[in-house]
Protein backbone atom coordinates (compact mmCIF):
# COMPACT_ATOMS: atom_id res chain seq x y z
CA UNK A 1 0.00 0.00 0.00
CA UNK A 2 2.85 2.32 1.27
CA UNK A 3 4.48 1.59 -3.03
CA UNK A 4 1.34 2.45 -4.36
CA UNK A 5 0.76 5.48 -2.54
CA UNK A 6 4.34 7.03 -3.19
CA UNK A 7 4.25 5.88 -6.73
CA UNK A 8 1.13 8.17 -7.24
CA UNK A 9 2.58 10.92 -5.10
CA UNK A 10 5.66 10.81 -7.37
CA UNK A 11 3.11 10.49 -10.67
CA UNK A 12 1.11 13.69 -9.32
CA UNK A 13 3.93 15.56 -8.27
CA UNK A 14 5.60 14.97 -12.21
CA UNK A 15 1.95 15.83 -13.55
CA UNK A 16 1.33 19.02 -11.39
CA UNK A 17 4.92 20.65 -11.16
CA UNK A 18 7.90 18.94 -12.91
CA UNK A 19 6.17 19.40 -16.81
CA UNK A 20 4.71 22.69 -15.56
CA UNK A 21 5.29 25.62 -17.47
CA UNK A 22 7.62 27.75 -15.05
CA UNK A 23 5.89 30.70 -16.18
CA UNK A 24 2.74 29.74 -14.57
CA UNK A 25 3.75 27.37 -11.72
CA UNK A 26 3.36 29.65 -8.86
CA UNK A 27 -0.29 30.95 -9.97
CA UNK A 28 -2.93 30.04 -7.78
CA UNK A 29 -5.45 29.43 -10.94
CA UNK A 30 -3.23 26.89 -11.96
CA UNK A 31 -3.63 24.43 -9.21
CA UNK A 32 -6.19 21.42 -9.41
CA UNK A 33 -7.72 22.64 -6.78
CA UNK A 34 -8.96 25.60 -8.82
CA UNK A 35 -9.91 23.81 -11.11
CA UNK A 36 -12.40 21.51 -9.79
CA UNK A 37 -13.08 23.62 -7.33
CA UNK A 38 -14.29 26.36 -10.33
CA UNK A 39 -15.98 23.20 -11.84
CA UNK A 40 -17.75 21.72 -9.22
CA UNK A 41 -19.29 25.27 -8.32
CA UNK A 42 -20.52 25.98 -11.55
CA UNK A 43 -22.63 23.23 -11.39
CA UNK A 44 -23.63 23.37 -8.47
CA UNK A 45 -24.90 26.70 -8.95
CA UNK A 46 -26.23 26.43 -12.38
CA UNK A 47 -28.43 22.75 -11.06
CA UNK A 48 -29.19 22.83 -7.88
CA UNK A 49 -28.20 26.34 -5.67
CA UNK A 50 -29.71 28.60 -8.49
CA UNK A 51 -33.24 27.16 -9.77
CA UNK A 52 -33.77 26.55 -5.77
CA UNK A 53 -33.01 30.24 -5.02
CA UNK A 54 -35.24 30.91 -7.81
CA UNK A 55 -38.21 28.53 -6.84
CA UNK A 56 -40.20 31.46 -5.55
CA UNK A 57 -39.13 34.26 -7.75
CA UNK A 58 -40.02 35.77 -11.10
CA UNK A 59 -37.86 36.00 -13.95
CA UNK A 60 -35.34 38.69 -13.27
CA UNK A 61 -34.89 41.25 -16.00
CA UNK A 62 -31.79 41.64 -16.64
CA UNK A 63 -31.92 42.94 -20.56
CA UNK A 64 -29.22 45.41 -19.66
CA UNK A 65 -26.70 43.40 -18.13
CA UNK A 66 -26.91 41.01 -20.98
CA UNK A 67 -26.37 43.74 -23.29
CA UNK A 68 -23.18 44.85 -21.08
CA UNK A 69 -22.09 41.23 -21.35
CA UNK A 70 -22.42 40.47 -24.96
CA UNK A 71 -20.81 43.45 -25.70
CA UNK A 72 -17.86 42.69 -23.34
CA UNK A 73 -17.70 39.38 -24.96
CA UNK A 74 -17.61 40.87 -28.94
CA UNK A 75 -14.86 43.59 -27.28
CA UNK A 76 -12.31 40.44 -26.11
CA UNK A 77 -12.84 37.55 -28.87
CA UNK A 78 -11.96 40.13 -31.36
CA UNK A 79 -8.77 41.44 -29.24
CA UNK A 80 -7.52 37.64 -28.64
CA UNK A 81 -7.70 36.47 -32.18
CA UNK A 82 -5.93 39.73 -33.55
CA UNK A 83 -3.67 39.02 -31.00
CA UNK A 84 -3.52 35.31 -31.78
CA UNK A 85 -3.08 35.93 -35.34
CA UNK A 86 -0.45 38.28 -34.66
CA UNK A 87 1.49 35.12 -33.50
CA UNK A 88 0.22 32.63 -36.15
CA UNK A 89 1.57 35.00 -38.85
CA UNK A 90 4.96 35.59 -37.62
CA UNK A 91 5.51 31.88 -37.72
CA UNK A 92 7.31 29.86 -41.08
CA UNK A 93 4.92 26.75 -39.54
CA UNK A 94 0.83 26.93 -40.89
CA UNK A 95 -0.10 24.63 -37.50
CA UNK A 96 3.56 24.09 -35.37
CA UNK A 97 3.86 27.63 -34.90
CA UNK A 98 7.17 28.68 -34.06
CA UNK A 99 7.50 32.32 -32.90
CA UNK A 100 9.88 32.40 -29.84
CA UNK A 101 9.93 36.13 -29.94
CA UNK A 102 6.57 36.34 -29.18
CA UNK A 103 7.12 33.94 -26.31
CA UNK A 104 5.33 37.42 -24.06
CA UNK A 105 2.17 37.98 -26.06
CA UNK A 106 1.43 33.65 -26.19
CA UNK A 107 1.62 33.89 -22.56
CA UNK A 108 -0.97 36.83 -22.63
CA UNK A 109 -2.96 35.19 -25.05
CA UNK A 110 -3.19 31.74 -23.02
CA UNK A 111 -3.74 33.71 -20.09
CA UNK A 112 -6.98 35.55 -21.19
CA UNK A 113 -8.29 32.61 -23.60
CA UNK A 114 -8.60 30.77 -19.79
CA UNK A 115 -9.75 33.58 -18.10
CA UNK A 116 -12.25 34.16 -21.08
CA UNK A 117 -13.59 30.70 -21.08
CA UNK A 118 -14.28 31.17 -17.24
CA UNK A 119 -15.97 33.84 -18.32
CA UNK A 120 -18.01 31.68 -20.48
CA UNK A 121 -19.96 30.35 -17.49
CA UNK A 122 -21.87 33.45 -16.76
CA UNK A 123 -24.01 33.09 -19.11
CA UNK A 124 -25.52 30.01 -17.74
CA UNK A 125 -26.30 32.07 -14.54
CA UNK A 126 -28.15 34.48 -16.62
CA UNK A 127 -30.21 31.48 -18.14
CA UNK A 128 -30.53 30.74 -14.02
CA UNK A 129 -31.59 34.26 -13.26
CA UNK A 130 -34.57 34.32 -16.56
CA UNK A 131 -35.35 30.75 -15.34
CA UNK A 132 -34.99 29.56 -18.58
CA UNK A 133 -34.01 26.08 -17.34
CA UNK A 134 -34.59 24.39 -20.71
CA UNK A 135 -31.29 26.05 -22.43
CA UNK A 136 -28.96 24.47 -19.59
CA UNK A 137 -28.80 21.14 -21.03
CA UNK A 138 -25.99 18.54 -20.69
CA UNK A 139 -24.66 19.79 -23.53
CA UNK A 140 -24.16 23.53 -22.80
CA UNK A 141 -22.83 22.62 -19.19
CA UNK A 142 -20.37 19.91 -20.33
CA UNK A 143 -19.58 22.03 -23.00
CA UNK A 144 -18.57 24.99 -20.93
CA UNK A 145 -16.56 22.73 -18.47
CA UNK A 146 -14.91 21.01 -21.40
CA UNK A 147 -14.07 24.80 -22.11
CA UNK A 148 -13.01 25.50 -18.92
CA UNK A 149 -10.54 21.98 -18.56
CA UNK A 150 -8.42 22.51 -21.81
CA UNK A 151 -7.96 26.27 -21.55
CA UNK A 152 -6.79 25.56 -18.12
CA UNK A 153 -4.05 22.89 -19.61
CA UNK A 154 -3.16 25.30 -22.28
CA UNK A 155 -2.33 27.81 -19.61
CA UNK A 156 -0.64 25.42 -17.38
CA UNK A 157 1.35 23.39 -19.58
CA UNK A 158 1.34 25.79 -22.24
CA UNK A 159 0.61 22.51 -24.52
CA UNK A 160 2.25 24.18 -27.71
CA UNK A 161 1.59 26.70 -29.66
CA UNK A 162 -0.49 24.94 -31.88
CA UNK A 163 -2.96 26.97 -29.00
CA UNK A 164 -2.63 29.99 -31.02
CA UNK A 165 -4.69 28.39 -34.08
CA UNK A 166 -7.53 27.25 -31.56
CA UNK A 167 -7.44 30.64 -30.01
CA UNK A 168 -8.48 32.16 -33.59
CA UNK A 169 -10.85 29.64 -34.88
CA UNK A 170 -12.46 29.72 -30.98
CA UNK A 171 -12.78 33.69 -31.07
CA UNK A 172 -13.83 34.19 -34.40
CA UNK A 173 -17.14 31.86 -33.72
CA UNK A 174 -17.78 33.05 -30.58
CA UNK A 175 -17.99 36.70 -31.74
CA UNK A 176 -20.07 36.23 -34.97
CA UNK A 177 -22.03 34.12 -31.68
CA UNK A 178 -22.24 36.78 -29.60
CA UNK A 179 -23.29 39.46 -32.01
CA UNK A 180 -25.86 37.21 -32.35
CA UNK A 181 -27.05 37.06 -28.75
CA UNK A 182 -26.76 40.91 -28.94
CA UNK A 183 -29.33 41.18 -31.40
CA UNK A 184 -31.62 39.16 -29.39
CA UNK A 185 -31.00 41.25 -26.12
CA UNK A 186 -32.09 44.04 -28.03
CA UNK A 187 -34.88 42.76 -30.34
CA UNK A 188 -36.38 39.83 -28.97
CA UNK A 189 -37.32 38.85 -32.85
CA UNK A 190 -33.96 37.91 -33.80
CA UNK A 191 -34.61 34.63 -31.68
CA UNK A 192 -37.35 33.76 -34.39
CA UNK A 193 -34.42 33.81 -36.93
CA UNK A 194 -33.90 29.96 -37.84
CA UNK A 195 -31.41 30.52 -40.49
CA UNK A 196 -28.89 32.41 -38.33
CA UNK A 197 -29.65 29.73 -35.23
CA UNK A 198 -28.85 26.76 -37.94
CA UNK A 199 -25.16 28.27 -39.25
CA UNK A 200 -24.12 28.87 -35.85
CA UNK A 201 -24.69 25.38 -34.90
CA UNK A 202 -22.98 24.29 -38.40
CA UNK A 203 -20.28 26.64 -37.71
CA UNK A 204 -19.69 25.46 -34.43
CA UNK A 205 -19.43 21.35 -35.86
CA UNK A 206 -17.19 22.92 -38.43
CA UNK A 207 -14.80 24.73 -35.78
CA UNK A 208 -14.62 21.38 -34.08
CA UNK A 209 -13.84 19.43 -37.16
CA UNK A 210 -10.63 22.16 -37.37
CA UNK A 211 -9.66 21.56 -33.77
CA UNK A 212 -9.52 17.69 -34.63
CA UNK A 213 -7.72 18.36 -37.70
CA UNK A 214 -4.55 20.56 -36.14
CA UNK A 215 -4.37 18.26 -33.08
CA UNK A 216 -4.12 15.05 -34.86
CA UNK A 217 -1.51 17.16 -37.14
CA UNK A 218 0.14 17.66 -34.26
CA UNK A 219 0.48 14.57 -33.14
CA UNK A 220 1.36 12.85 -36.07
CA UNK A 221 3.97 14.96 -37.06
CA UNK A 222 5.44 15.18 -33.58
CA UNK A 223 4.96 18.87 -33.77
CA UNK A 224 8.27 20.12 -31.62
CA UNK A 225 6.13 23.24 -30.36
CA UNK A 226 3.44 20.42 -29.05
CA UNK A 227 6.18 18.64 -26.33
CA UNK A 228 3.62 16.80 -24.85
CA UNK A 229 1.69 14.41 -26.90
CA UNK A 230 -0.67 13.42 -24.48
CA UNK A 231 -2.60 16.26 -24.45
CA UNK A 232 -2.90 15.66 -28.12
CA UNK A 233 -4.86 12.89 -27.47
CA UNK A 234 -6.86 14.56 -24.71
CA UNK A 235 -7.84 17.59 -27.28
CA UNK A 236 -8.70 15.02 -30.37
CA UNK A 237 -11.05 13.17 -28.27
CA UNK A 238 -12.75 16.05 -26.08
CA UNK A 239 -13.63 17.91 -29.91
CA UNK A 240 -14.82 14.53 -31.59
CA UNK A 241 -16.98 14.26 -28.32
CA UNK A 242 -18.45 17.76 -28.67
CA UNK A 243 -18.76 16.88 -32.33
CA UNK A 244 -20.96 14.23 -31.83
CA UNK A 245 -23.24 15.87 -29.09
CA UNK A 246 -23.62 19.24 -31.75
CA UNK A 247 -24.32 16.68 -34.68
CA UNK A 248 -27.12 15.47 -32.27
CA UNK A 249 -28.46 18.75 -31.15
CA UNK A 250 -28.17 19.30 -34.90
CA UNK A 251 -29.94 16.83 -36.01
CA UNK A 252 -32.82 16.48 -33.47
CA UNK A 253 -33.30 20.82 -33.69
CA UNK A 254 -32.95 21.09 -37.39
CA UNK A 255 -33.88 18.28 -39.47
CA UNK A 256 -36.23 15.39 -37.27
CA UNK A 257 -38.06 18.31 -36.06
CA UNK A 258 -38.74 19.97 -39.88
Amino acid sequence: MALILKLFYKKYFYIMDEITDPVTADRWVTSPIFLIGFIFSYNQIVKKIGPKLMENQKPFNIRNYMIVYNILQIIINIKLMYQSYLVASSSPDLICTNSPHMASTIYTVRKEFFALKCLDCVETVFFVLRKSYRQISFLHVYHHCGMVLLGWIAFKYQAGDAQIHVAIINCFIHAVMFVYYLLTSIDPEWKKNLLMKKSLTTMQLIQFMMFIVIYTYVIITKCPTFPMPFFGYIFVTQNTFMFCLFSDFYYKAYIKRK
